[in-house]
């Protein structure tokens, strides 16, 4: 019985250590976001997004129009905090929040790093309502 609690607990440590290991892999990345807000300069962006990155909800497309006004709208995030890094077919997922300044409010985001480690997926506001009306029909 002992040793089987001392498998588990061995299991988990290592769970935990991996993430904790693959976060710091898109640290630098991660840094390089939370500055563009700071700064509101979408431009520091361009050296950690994939090409034909996408923003969920927003039309295909219209990405590198669309950036540039979050990062002038949202607020200068202090800080972000990963919640959990998880493998999948196209690449890794980080799912964490930034942090905004004034009220410590929690803006739960997500990125998806391609082979290359670059953002293929910039899913900034994962907790948002996007409604798409369509005007002329």
């Amino acid at each position: 019985m002992t040793t089987k609690i001392i498998y588990f607990v061995f299991a988990l440590l290592v769970s935990v250590a991996g993430t904790a290991q693959d976060s710091t892999k898109f640290e630098p990345q991660l840094n390089t976001v939370l500055k563009a807000f700071q700064n509101q300069d979408v431009s520091k962006l361009n050296t950690v997004l994939a090409e034909n990155f996408t923003i969920a909800g927003m039309p295909k497309g219209f990405e590198k129009q669309i950036l540039p006004q979050l990062v002038e709208q949202l607020p200068p995030f202090d800080s972000y905090k990963v919640t959990k890094v998880k493998e999948e077919t196209n690449g890794t997922r980080v799912y964490l929040y930034f942090v905004e300044p004034k009220t410590k409010e929690q803006v739960t985001s997500n990125f998806l790093f391609n082979k290359k480690n670059k953002i293929q997926e910039f899913n900034l506001l994962d907790d948002s309502e996007i409604t798409t009306q369509v005007i002329g029909q």
